[in-house]
């Protein structure tokens, strides 16, 4: 068997005429993809991001001597004066101050809400004490003998039943309620 092989020196020289081309190859495909993203992104935008993106590219690339050029122009074609400019710059320091005098006499004109510490307390006391007060007196045994009127709820030896305890803790909510609704508020 004989192989069939091309010496070395008789291959045609690839590596330095594919340099140049691979080179040139990689460069249009990151130049492709870098275009496939910019019409991507272009839709998302809004008009107003392009022209600030277009506005700023352009003033990248041009001479700085140019941009002071426009800008001279711009100033001759009836743009504002030194004077208007100050002069805005002056209104808007004016009602920054006026805003400011403004927000300083609202904090002052609103009625100053501070409470006591003994008021706190009170206002952090009031419930858990009604709740003490109910239990202690629906515990008394008068207030079982009331609940014999209700169906099942004492057992034979007079006892509370479920039912008891139900009617005696349905009892102390709407007393609750009653009592924090009507009379302490």
């Amino acid at each position: 068997m004989a192989s069939k092989s091309t010496p070395i020196n008789q291959l045609p020289n690839q590596g330095q005429q594919a340099q140049p081309s691979q080179n040139e190859q990689d460069n249009q495909l990151v130049n492709e993809i870098l275009n496939e993203i910019e019409t991507q992104n272009a839709p998302v935008e809004n008009d107003n991001a392009r022209e600030s993106n277009n506005e700023n590219t352009y003033q990248r690339q041009m001479d700085p001597g140019v941009n002071q050029q426009s800008f001279d122009q711009e100033m001759d074609q009836g743009g504002p004066s030194q004077e208007q400019i100050a002069q805005m710059q002056q209104q808007q320091m004016q009602q920054q101050m006026m805003e400011q005098q403004m927000m300083k006499e609202s904090e002052m004109n609103a009625p100053a809400e501070k409470v006591s510490l003994q008021q706190q307390i009170v206002d952090q006391v009031k419930a858990p004490l009604l709740v003490a007060l109910i239990v202690f007196a629906l515990s008394f045994p008068f207030v079982n003998q009331l609940l014999a009127k209700v169906p099942k709820a004492l057992s034979d030896t007079g006892q509370l039943t479920t039912i008891g305890f139900l009617s005696k803790s349905v009892f102390a909510g709407l007393l609750f309620y009653v009592v924090n609704k009507f009379v302490l508020e």
